[in-house]
């Protein structure tokens, strides 16, 4: 079959769709299928047509953005497909997929992939909601998540909860004698790490916040280093508050990364901590990864796939969204036992093994794709 999938970005940019898309788009291939992917090229008006890991790639000149969303010839693209794939939120490329149903409404059998709502939707996010993204969901065949707290997550998804379908994600997952070795290497490391996207939804001020807490109250950790890895909006709002807190030699933020400098950081670290802030984390792609390596975790309470993955605190440790006291508190236990760090990561890895395989993603997307 023909498949085609409407995106942002594509790998290498850095971020959770971006890393989803290119999932689900290798699966598709893996099963037989021609698979293509449009998304918008960042920074350049120039079109590339390139194939990543046999998926055909399409990126497209971008034009600005229109509520963060990239502004790109989508509709110009499309040909004939079978299966119609749309990553969402993405107003843009919405607005190409109306407009391919409605013009070649035969055949084709639409299934977007619902991320997330826009963490700050505002009354124009409400809106393009109830008038574009309600007509493509009336539209679809499925409606695919990662994960089944997203459906009760958010209320107004209730009117669909017939047409959604759960299709996970995977992750590379380290084995126990591997993750045993490394015991005593991450006993010694001085490492903590956090690694996504720089948005304000990831919480990531909370953690700087938390850190030099601990930074004042327990001059032992004076060693230890944070490591936020990853780019996004939040920059220069981070380092500033880095500055502020003068956590400069403590605090390192080190911008984007490949996949081969992700895993290098995973890798060498002690801790990944998560400190998302809402339900805009509908699922936490990096903090999977880390699992899968074998690292305890330290998230936030929160009803989406982060409460799935953390499952009640056996990742590590779970906190109240927001709260500093309570993260700096979490991180200061988990450093100060190697114990639980160890017991903690391989009850991980084992959980990442079992549920969120390679094998799993294939056998969901053929049963889909029926």
């Amino acid at each position: 079959m023909r498949i085609h999938h409407l995106g942002k970005y594509y790998w290498p940019e850095f971020g959770g769709m971006e890393t989803a898309a290119k999932e689900i788009a290798e699966a598709g291939q893996q099963l037989g299928h021609d698979v293509r992917c449009f998304v918008a090229q960042a920074n350049s008006v120039k079109r590339r047509e390139e194939n990543v890991n046999g998926v055909h790639v399409v990126r497209l000149p971008t034009y600005g953005h229109v509520m963060s969303a990239p502004l790109s010839p989508y509709w110009l693209n499309l040909r004939e497909s079978d299966i119609l794939h749309i990553h969402l939120p993405h107003p843009t490329a919405e607005l190409a997929a109306l407009w391919a149903l409605w013009w070649r409404p035969k055949g084709t059998r639409f299934m977007p992939y619902f991320h997330a709502f826009p963490s700050r939707q505002g009354r124009i996010g409400t809106f393009w909601f109830k008038n574009i993204t309600a007509r493509l969901f009336d539209r679809a065949e499925a409606i695919l998540v990662s994960n089944k707290n997203i459906i009760h997550a958010f209320p107004q998804l209730q009117p669909w909860s017939a047409k959604f379908k759960i299709l996970p994600f995977s992750t590379s997952t380290w084995d126990d004698k591997k993750i045993q070795e490394h015991l005593a290497p991450r006993a010694a490391s001085t490492s903590v790490i956090a690694l996504g996207r720089l948005v304000k939804y990831k919480g990531y001020d909370i953690l700087l916040k938390a850190w030099a807490k601990i930074m004042s109250e327990h001059p032992k950790f004076k060693t230890l280093q944070l490591s936020i890895v990853g780019i996004g909006p939040e920059w220069e709002y981070l380092t500033e508050i880095r500055r502020e807190l003068k956590l400069e030699k403590q605090v390192r933020m080190t911008g984007a990364c490949t996949e081969a400098e992700k895993a290098k950081w995973l890798e060498g670290a002690s801790i990944f901590v998560a400190p998302s802030l809402s339900n805009s984390e509908t699922f936490g792609i990096s903090m999977l990864e880390a699992m899968g390596c074998g690292l305890p975790v330290i998230t936030t309470r929160i009803p989406t796939g982060v409460a799935i993955l953390a499952r009640e605190g056996k990742c590590g440790a779970v906190v109240t969204p927001g709260n500093v006291d309570e993260l700096a508190a979490a991180l200061v236990r988990m450093l100060e036992d190697q114990a639980e760090r160890s017991k903690a990561g391989l009850a991980n890895a084992e959980f990442a093994r079992q549920n969120y395989s390679w094998e799993n993603l294939l056998t969901a997307y053929r049963e889909l794709l029926r």
